[in-house]
């Protein structure tokens, strides 16, 4: 299965689609966005695609990354959006059988969706 970034990136070509991969403000202002979000990651591991007036950051990467950096979980995925008014959002999960939001955003709602789980060794 191909990344949800090229998954977007076809369906913005299929349905003509007016884009642009952008920076804008700043990839300084992006880093603060990520790190308020709750991803331990750097804006130069990301894409932003904008869509009219709609910004979408992409992890170019596995977000999730192990003590030993191993990385878990596929890559290209969305992580949130913002609107150009600086509205910031976030990433969240539905539910496949009623298609209600599950109460999770960001980081928890990848792990939901793809089932990912982080076991870290406990040291004595």
């Amino acid at each position: 299965m191909s990344s949800e970034f090229k998954q977007f990136l076809d369906t913005l070509k299929r349905l003509g689609i007016a884009h642009e991969m952008n920076w804008l403000p700043s990839k300084e202002e992006w880093q603060q966005i990520i790190l308020d979000a709750g991803y331990n990651i750097t804006a130069l591991a990301c894409t932003v695609i904008s869509v009219g007036d709609m910004d979408f950051l992409f992890c170019n990467s596995s977000v999730i990354w192990t003590d030993d950096e191993q990385p878990i979980g596929p890559s290209g995925l969305l992580l949130l959006s913002r609107k150009k008014s600086g509205e910031i959002i976030p990433r969240v999960r539905y539910n496949a059988r009623d298609g209600r939001q599950v109460p999770s955003q960001n980081l928890d709602a990848i792990k939901a969706q793809y089932h990912l789980r982080i076991e870290i060794p406990i040291t004595a």
